[in-house]
């Protein structure tokens, strides 16, 4: 960021270490001051040499390693193609000479694709252009996910409609047939018989003799 506004601000040489150093803060201040006092040539340092310092201290050549090889290792997986192309340009800084030329860059991109987008991607043309594969990657993966949300609505269709069905003929009251010879069968040749619950209270309430209501009156004379 300061070498952007140092180049916007036509900032002379002599004075970028100066106002870099204003900005450091915290911990980084306390290095510069310990910079200061082991080097007597410390404010006269230009600006390559005080970022190579600078780098060595905050940025040393194990984390650039580790970077590059995180890049080397970067597969789209799980994430989407826009997380995997942000993931991608961020670790490509820390592996400028892998991907030194557009078509590099094209092709390692090309292969941390997942198979399903990769192969229809690479079908289409060999890419010298990093914005137009990713764009291309992008419509691949839309068009895949739409064709997969069409495939689920229309099952999730055919199964519902088949759910009711099955319902509807098991839940009807007072009917548990599997066939209509089955229903002859049990109702004697008669549709209305057998046919409700209320007709089974009936048949029930039948079976229990009628009980004469005995009087404790005691009997009266006359």
């Amino acid at each position: 960021m300061l070498e952007k506004c140092f180049d916007v601000m036509n900032c002379p040489e002599e004075r970028k270490v100066r106002l870099a150093t204003f900005l450091l803060q915290k911990e980084a201040e306390g290095w510069w001051k310990s910079i200061l006092a082991r080097r007597s040539d410390a404010r006269a340092l230009d600006w390559q040499t005080f970022r190579g310092i600078f780098e060595d201290k905050y940025y040393p050549s194990t984390y650039y390693e580790a970077k590059r090889d995180e890049f080397l290792g970067l597969k789209q997986g799980s994430l989407s193609v826009a997380e995997y192309e942000r993931k991608y340009t961020e670790l490509s800084r820390y592996a400028d000479v892998i991907v030194a030329s557009e078509s590099d860059r094209c092709r390692r991109f090309e292969r941390g694709l997942r198979f399903e987008i990769r192969t229809p991607v690479t079908a289409i043309a060999k890419w010298t252009n990093f914005s137009q594969l990713v764009e291309t990657s992008l419509r691949v993966e839309q068009s895949i996910i739409e064709d997969k949300s069409a495939v689920e609505l229309s099952h999730g269709t055919s199964t519902a409609s088949g759910f009711r069905g099955r319902e509807q003929r098991r839940f009807m009251p007072g009917i548990n047939i599997s066939s209509p010879q089955d229903f002859k069968n049990r109702s004697g040749g008669q549709a209305s018989r057998n046919v409700s619950y209320g007709s089974v209270f009936q048949r029930q309430s039948q079976r229990i003799p009628s009980q004469p209501i005995r009087s404790t009156a005691r009997s009266q004379p006359g």
